[in-house]
């Protein structure tokens, strides 16, 4: 999931008393729908970050097995989730889904600089999600990784223009002969 899924949950979450929580909730409606795919079992992770303060990174995944709800919070400073969005989580998940609610730790690597956490944070979800082929950066590591990072979305951006602009040569020229 992308920030707006972390932040709209907590935004929900805030105003819940005011405007109850249901499928039609003008803004919340993915977040309703996201719920019942974990219901339904045709969802069993929802993974992504958020950022807590306007400054800071933070990952999450909720799992759904036959038995309980789980949610790893993941913050490279070591901490725990902050109240309100302890309790966003578990209001949100235990809303969907009816098991036995646990929260845990998301494996991540400690920063101890300003500034890793914003590599630190989607690294544990892709480490959670594909343990084998990503490994946790090193903290000495995030610079390298943030190039790396760079390097990969630059490359699919160049790829995905040359895409466009071939699609649209073709077109073109399809409609000149």
């Amino acid at each position: 999931m992308d920030s707006t899924f972390f932040n709209k949950l907590c935004q929900v979450f805030r105003e819940r008393l005011k405007k109850p929580y249901h499928a039609g909730l003008p803004g919340a409606r993915r977040l309703w729908r996201v719920g019942q795919e974990l219901a339904e079992g045709i969802r069993t992770k929802v993974c992504g970050g958020g950022n807590i303060n306007g400054n800071h990174w933070v990952s999450y995944v909720v799992q759904v097995d036959s038995t309980h709800s789980h949610l790893l919070y993941g913050d490279s400073f070591g901490n725990d989730p902050p109240n309100e969005v302890a309790a966003a989580f578990h209001w949100w998940i235990t809303a969907h889904v009816k098991l036995l609610y646990h929260r845990g730790k998301l494996a991540i690597s400690p920063q101890t600089d300003g500034r890793s956490c914003g590599i630190l944070s989607p690294n544990a979800v892709a480490h959670h999600v594909l343990p084998v082929s990503v490994n946790l950066v090193d903290e000495k590591d995030t610079d390298e990784a943030r190039i790396a990072l760079f390097v990969q979305v630059a490359k699919w951006d160049l790829e995905s223009v040359s895409l466009i602009c071939a699609l649209e040569t073709n077109s073109v020229s399809e409609l000149l002969t």
